[in-house]
């Protein structure tokens, strides 16, 4: 997939995060806590790498690996991810 196409749906998919996560102020406070780290998400089955910089104002999404340490990595195909993150209950 060409690079524009990526970051643009890249910029879309952390748009939509963030309207998303704004309907709760309990995960923007959470998100908040987690200011200052990167979790990298390996997308398995598109050979795909983001990294998620979350914080007060909800998350960035880069494509670009950065240079400070990564904190933790989730990995998995894209479904199992989507599944993840629509799960109701999850500890």
């Amino acid at each position: 997939m060409p690079t524009e196409i990526t970051s643009t749906l890249l910029a879309f998919a952390e748009i939509g995060g963030n309207k998303l996560l704004a309907m709760d102020s309990q995960v923007l406070d959470r998100c908040s806590e987690l200011e200052g780290r990167c979790v990298k998400i390996q997308v398995t089955d598109l050979d795909l790498k983001l990294y998620c910089h979350p914080g007060s104002w909800g998350i960035r999404l880069s494509l670009d690996e950065p240079v400070k340490t990564i904190d933790a990595t989730i990995s998995g195909r894209l479904i199992a991810l989507i599944n993840l993150a629509t799960e109701e209950d999850k500890v």
